[in-house]
């Protein structure tokens, strides 16, 4: 289940960067190279080896790595450190249409 769940996951990443794209005669077919696929295979790369050498804190590594090549390829840096969520689009009940869902008929 977890390998499922992985891999899942993966392959909503490879469609996010489009790695890959609805195939023509099949499900699936490799997208363009993109300044975007370079960097998640650099970031790929980086996590196999420091956990290959047994590096401690080798997905902070590579997240760490290919934001910096992001932001420096692209201009473009992040203006803020933190924010807060837009909440005017929520009421006082919590949803937006004011209709609270029934717990009990799901349990």
């Amino acid at each position: 289940t977890s390998l499922g769940v992985a891999l899942l996951t993966a392959l909503a990443g490879a469609v996010e960067i489009d790695m890959v794209q609805q195939g023509q005669y099949s499900l699936l077919q490799f997208g363009p190279v993109t300044l975007q696929v370079v960097i998640a295979m650099i970031g790929l790369l980086v996590i196999c080896t420091s956990l290959y050498y047994h590096l401690k804190g080798a997905f902070v590594i590579a997240l760490l790595g290919c934001s910096l090549a992001w932001w420096v390829s692209t201009s473009s840096w992040p203006t803020q450190i933190v924010t807060t969520p837009n909440t005017s689009h929520i009421n006082n009940s919590g949803f937006s249409d004011g209709n609270v869902p029934n717990l009990h008929s799901v349990i």
